[in-house]
């Protein structure tokens, strides 16, 4: 079909359902194959592009409210107060001589009538005991740095976990919970091994689900 223009474009004339005109009239004409369009790939990935800056939006907003001290309590806990003595005696001790640490546990643990965090945590101590001598921080900085980066880290894996089972919009809709969480961010901000945890912990069901979409 075309469409009379006389004196208005083509995308106008369309707009505005201008009624098209007998040939040999003198009023200019345009065909439809002239009107711009979108077709559907187009529109889909324009609705990605906006899904992917939202995202990246959300996770940066929470890596950066894991990142910032906002918390209230400034003090030391007492599980952070016994991972950084440990990060002492590994520093003394060696890594190579680990099993002194926890010999050392044990024979304080003995005298105690309440129970202490183990040193057997080995993967939240030694990378922090490693960045802390990589860096030149503190023990308590280090364990705050490594539990940090795994709160991090969980952001992402959520993420993932999310879209795989319920697509794109639940992958956001997950992602601005998690990352808004306040428990969630106060214990990011600690020097503890609860991130670290919570990553293992999304890792594994992150797996899991993945594994069994594979097979269903």
């Amino acid at each position: 079909g075309t469409c009379s223009t006389e004196g208005m474009d083509c995308a106008v004339a369309r707009t505005l359902d201008v009624p098209a005109t007998k040939a040999g009239t003198g009023i200019e004409s345009c065909d439809s194959s002239t009107l711009p369009r979108f077709d559907r790939n187009q529109k889909r990935n324009m609705r990605r592009k906006w899904e992917a800056s939202l995202l990246l939006a959300i996770l940066a907003l929470g890596a950066w409210l894991r990142i910032y001290p906002s918390g209230g309590f400034k003090g030391i806990g007492s599980d952070e107060h016994s991972y950084m003595v440990y990060l002492a005696e590994i520093d003394k001790a060696g890594v190579f001589n680990y099993d002194a640490v926890v010999h050392v546990y044990l024979e304080g643990q003995y005298n105690k009538s309440k129970a202490v965090v183990p040193p057997t945590r080995v993967a939240f101590l030694l990378p922090a005991y490693f960045v802390g001598n990589a860096f030149h921080l503190s023990p308590f900085s280090s364990l705050r740095l490594v539990n940090c980066a795994a709160a991090v880290l969980t952001l992402l894996v959520t993420a993932a976990l999310s879209y795989g089972a319920g697509g794109t919009k639940a992958m956001i809709g997950v992602s601005s919970l998690f990352a808004t969480a306040p428990l969630a961010l106060h214990l990011s901000q600690r020097a503890l091994v609860v991130g670290c945890f919570t990553l293992w912990a999304m890792m594994g069901v992150w797996l899991l689900v993945s594994n069994v979409r594979r097979w269903v």
